[in-house]
């Protein structure tokens, strides 16, 4: 933050901590100001070194006021002051309830995460993806630059960024000079960066693997199970090729050896529903010990297949607590979060052209798809105004997918976090006791 916000910043503290409404209302106003006069200095520059500065200027100075009082408001949460703060962010924020919800945001970030898409074109034609492999949508070296600044303005220390698609690494060199421009400015604002790249594996070569080992990445890898699971339902898109051989199967040694943190993320269908425990130990035995199940969205699950995948979560339960006990190292990552039916991807993402949306649901193409967009880089807006307005779960549950098939994609969600609930506390650290009671009724 520049000197001259600076200031602005601190009048406006200072007229809040006196309580002056006139004095609060004319330091959010010069607030405004500022950014207005940095918007339009910013679209007036025609040198492009010089308008990038400005750019960074206006995005900082976006939606200040709102953030100034959120910031004022928690400082005296559970206090006697709350009600007065709150009666002082009113005339500029309006009720409570319009706002409340941008405020819980508020005070509960601690990480600043956004998603950046530099291909949507892929190696691989899985059944169950919705994303359309579409060539000519490659997100250039400029914009994944003005994304970064986009990160950058939120007020969180630690900001993470990710990589997703398509496959990423189609895009190396991309993805290479978004890391290496992201810890520049990272470390010019004093925060802390982190990633994480989404890979099928099939470019995460020796190369990749050396030039990531001295990134703070974390690797989120994709493998549906066997040879036969993956070569049906994941098919190569190059002529002659195996998807199993290039996969992340057959370079277990160099990823586990490049010593980097991973995720395994393997997906479940209706028609490998009775493969699951197979290929979930598949993918353990390999040498991952970190594997989260994804059940497929947006297809019909009939009772049957729900059944079985009831039958086959018990199943792997059973195989863990016995792996567990008898000290090997496996985890179910699903267990590590609070177990939700149907979870969307709710994070900021950039878009190849610079589109902003609130969700991944954009990438399934579908005739609700402006729904999901919350902005466009040009906006020259900041991070945390996308992520204090972004749309909470309900929103994207019911514009994601048919409302008949949300629905029954719950139930299937209700199976899963019934086994992590009944799970948890079941599983032992490696060498502990296991016990043996059945799973509640689902």
């Amino acid at each position: 933050m520049d000197s001259e916000l600076n200031g602005l910043v601190e009048r406006a503290r200072a007229a809040i901590a006196a309580g002056d409404v006139a004095s609060v209302e004319a330091a959010l106003g010069a607030l405004t100001s500022s950014r207005e006069a940095a918007l339009r200095a910013a679209t007036a520059e025609p040198d492009p070194a010089a308008r990038r500065l400005l750019e960074r200027a206006a995005r900082a100075r976006d939606d200040l006021p709102r953030r100034v009082l959120f910031d004022a408001l928690s400082e005296v949460r559970g206090s006697a002051d709350e009600a007065r703060v709150t009666a002082l962010a009113e005339p500029t924020l309006g009720p409570v309830a319009g706002w409340i919800h941008a405020y819980r945001r508020h005070i509960s970030q601690r990480l600043a995460r956004a998603v950046l898409i530099p291909t949507w074109e892929c190696e691989l034609r899985c059944s169950y993806c919705w994303i359309p492999k579409q060539g000519g949508r490659v997100m250039t070296p400029a914009t994944a630059e003005r994304a970064v600044d986009l990160l950058m303005t939120a007020a969180a220390p630690l900001v993470d960024l990710q990589f997703f698609g398509g496959e990423a690494l189609l895009e190396a060199a991309l993805v290479r000079h978004a890391m290496d421009y992201a810890e520049a400015r990272a470390a010019a604002l004093g925060k802390r960066v982190t990633f994480v790249l989404s890979s099928n594996g099939w470019s995460l070569d020796a190369d990749a693997l050396a030039w990531l080992k001295d990134k703070p990445v974390k690797l989120e890898l994709s493998l549906d199970g066997d040879r036969h699971t993956q070569a049906t339902y994941r098919r190569s898109n190059i002529a002659g090729e195996d998807s199993y051989t290039h996969s992340i199967a057959a370079n277990v040694g160099p990823i586990l050896d490049s010593g980097l943190p991973y995720d395994v993320i393997m997906v479940v269908q209706p028609r490998t529903a009775q493969r699951l425990a197979k290929n979930f130990f598949h993918i353990v035995d390999l040498g991952f010990e970190r594997v989260q199940i994804n059940f497929a969205l947006g297809v019909r699950w009939t009772p049957g297949h729900i059944t079985t995948f009831a039958s086959e979560l018990f199943a792997i339960g059973q195989e863990i607590e016995r792996r567990r006990t008898a000290g090997q190292r496996v985890t179910l990552i699903n267990v590590e979060n609070a177990p939700m039916p149907v979870r969307l991807n709710g994070e900021i993402h950039v878009d190849w052209d610079g589109t902003i949306y609130g969700s991944n649901g954009f990438l399934n193409e579908t005739d609700r798809k402006a729904e999901f967009a919350v902005g466009h880089l040009d906006d020259l807006s900041g991070f945390d105004r996308y992520w204090l307005d972004a749309p909470d779960n309900d929103f994207l549950l019911e514009r994601t997918y048919p409302p008949e098939i949300t629905a029954n994609n719950l139930e299937v969600g209700k199976v899963l976090a019934s086994f992590l609930k009944y799970l948890r506390p079941r599983l032992p650290s490696p060498g502990g006791p296991v016990r043996t009671q059945a799973p509640p009724a689902s």
